[in-house]
């Protein structure tokens, strides 16, 4: 046994709702700048406590190489351009002599994310934090110890400002909603699009806001003039980092039919050069896949190759050695070539290790098929043409555009996520103005 954790009770899911409640006042009064003086802090405490946190997350099962790029892209989150950015977004705009102001929820419930616990869960709290609310957060039921060590963390520099801005609960999912929805005033909410759906209508019937950061099935398209080592590389890192098992991890390509064979031929050999292996090994690149989608990516694989694609490399179940394993908790590195919008995996969310291909012939046609989803979450394209690239802006359907750089990008000045259709309806969406409501004020002159 490594670890043991309480689990809330419904009075205690009850209790920690009143205690956002009754302390989402006090956030609000800190000046933003005493908000952004205290976020420094809790950022040199993450990166101060890097070697525990991470090895805690380790022996939840969470990958290190995921870590790696979760600790990476973390980094800006407390960096003196975005903790300024985040504050003079929320600060009150003059309009011709009227006002618009951003006033604070109060008391928000966040449901981290699994996958990366560590990043989106401290963004969230932080954005939360930032904008004057209190917040409840129920970690994911398979990193609970990692997210109550950070939230610790967090509130033991709260304390010292004799603040008690976040209360951390791991309790049933469904329950936390349920009272949620009753006593808090907005949710986040991390998860399938079906889930998502299912709470915000709850939420909407209770006058509750809802932000949801749902299922992606992200395309990436590259054109005939794309600096194809760069493409090449950033479509298989973006694909299988951590399994693929990331909303915005690049789950369909699209290639010119120019250079589509040196493409998926390169690919192929990236995925086999991938090593699968135990999470705590720092050279492991694919690690065990959650069990409803290593079992949903095997009838993908399938229903492609019956429906005429082919499978260029993987396939299969392995296990932590990578040996053929029908019970194994591991999927090879996957490519799939001549795919076709009628394939599932080209329909559903692939959350694992497979990467389904398909060639185009047009910009036209490689449009129509990204679109041709339920998903739009986020897409990139490589090419050095601009007259390519601004078709593809304006009429890809996605919350965010990547051009020519790395699709699993964060920095300080872009939106936090968000997409459309059924990756969270609204578009791109910054966390600390989401947690906010524009109130506008008008006096008579």
């Amino acid at each position: 046994m490594y670890a043991e954790f309480c689990i809330a009770s419904q009075k205690e899911v009850q209790k920690s709702v009143k205690v956002a409640q009754k302390h989402g006042r006090e956030v609000q009064k800190l000046p933003i700048e005493k908000r952004k003086e205290i976020l420094a802090r809790i950022g040199k405490a993450f990166k101060d406590n890097r070697k525990e946190i991470e090895d805690i997350s380790v022996k939840e099962g969470h990958p290190q190489k995921m870590l790696d790029w979760e600790y990476t892209e973390s980094s800006t989150f407390f960096t003196e351009d975005m903790l300024y950015y985040l504050g003079e977004q929320l600060k009150p705009k003059e309009l011709n002599g009227d006002y618009l102001l951003r006033i604070p929820y109060g008391a928000v419930g966040l449901v981290t994310p699994s996958n990366a616990a560590t990043t989106l869960g401290i963004l969230n709290i932080c954005c939360s934090f930032i904008s004057g609310n209190c917040t409840v957060v129920k970690p994911p039921s398979m990193l609970p110890v990692s997210t109550l060590y950070i939230s610790e963390m967090m509130y033991n520099i709260f304390q010292e400002y004799n603040i008690n801005p976040l209360c951390t609960t791991v309790a049933d999912s469904k329950m936390c909603i349920n009272e949620w929805v009753k006593g808090l005033n907005c949710i986040i909410f991390y998860g399938s699009s079906e889930s998502g759906v299912e709470i915000a209508s709850k939420a909407v019937k209770n006058y509750k806001k809802v932000i949801l950061e749902i299922a992606g099935s992200d395309a990436a398209l590259i054109w005939n003039d794309a600096d194809l080592d760069r493409a090449i590389h950033d479509a298989g890192r973006a694909r299988f980092l951590g399994s693929g098992q990331a909303c915005i991890a690049v789950k369909r390509l699209f290639i010119h039919e120019s250079v589509y064979d040196t493409v998926v031929s390169q690919l192929t050999k990236y995925a086999k050069s991938l090593q699968v292996g135990l999470p705590s090994n720092p050279q492991t690149d694919i690690v065990p896949t959650a069990i409803e989608a290593l079992e949903n990516i095997e009838v993908y694989t399938k229903d492609a190759v019956q429906k005429g694609a082919q499978l260029e490399c993987g396939g299969h179940r392995v296990n932590y050695k990578g040996e053929p394993d029908d019970l194994g908790l591991y999927f090879e590195p996957t490519v799939l070539s001549e795919c076709d919008t009628n394939m599932v995996c080209m329909q559903e969310e692939t959350f694992g290790p497979l990467l389904p291909i398909c060639k185009v012939t047009s910009l036209k046609g490689a449009i129509d098929k990204i679109n041709n989803s339920k998903y739009g979450l986020r897409a990139s394209i490589w090419s050095e043409n601009d007259k390519v690239v601004e078709e593809f802006i304006e009429r890809v359907d996605a919350g965010g555009i990547i051009v020519n750089d790395d699709h699993l990008l964060f920095t300080s000045r872009l939106p936090h996520l968000g997409g459309v259709k059924a990756s969270g309806i609204t578009g791109s969406k910054y966390f600390n103005l989401e947690l906010t409501y524009m109130k506008y004020v008008h006096r008579s002159h």
